[in-house]
């Protein structure tokens, strides 16, 4: 009797460690695969904290393949219509306004394993100027449920800055 409730607590305690070592045994790209919805996105430019360009209300996904594609998408969620149902209309201002409440960027990623830190090669983006440049994103944090990182340091406002975005998995 005594060995079978030895047996049958150790069977209990396999099975539930068996998907905890499994998520473990992931590695940080194979964690990464998927889909992501941007929670929030905060810039530290200088000293001061703040939204990023988009404002604190910003809607988008940020999505990586097994096969090393990723793609961002992200818009500020009250963005002006153009109006008038032609894609090619609008102003001038209507446009620069479309231009400036929207960023995408997409291409190939890799992940340095032991640094946490995926580097983002561009292909296709909104800014003209980052078409076949790379960035680095360093990982705070990766669960099942969560992703979060920062950016490079770059230019903005002629100040130096960073991003910090987290995003939660699409189910």
């Amino acid at each position: 009797m005594k060995s079978h409730v030895t047996q049958s607590i150790a069977a209990v305690v396999l099975a539930c460690a068996v998907p905890m070592m499994s998520a473990q045994a992931q590695t940080v790209r194979q964690q990464l695969v998927g889909t992501w919805k941007i929670v929030s996105g905060m810039m530290q430019v200088g000293d001061e904290t703040k939204p990023t360009p988009l404002g604190p209300n910003v809607a988008g996904f940020m999505m990586y393949t097994p096969d090393g594609h990723f793609c961002f998408t992200a818009m500020t969620r009250d963005r002006p219509k153009i109006g008038g149902g032609d894609r090619g209309g609008g102003t001038i201002e209507q446009k620069a306004a479309a231009y400036e409440s929207y960023r995408s960027f997409c291409g190939r990623y890799e992940v340095n394993e032991q640094e946490r830190v995926i580097t983002q090669s561009y292909e296709v983006t909104l800014l003209p100027d980052s078409i076949g440049t790379t960035e680095k994103r360093f990982i705070l944090e990766l669960s099942p449920t969560t992703l979060k990182f920062r950016t490079v340091a770059h230019v903005f406002g002629g100040k130096e800055s960073f991003g910090t975005w987290t995003f939660e998995r699409v189910r």
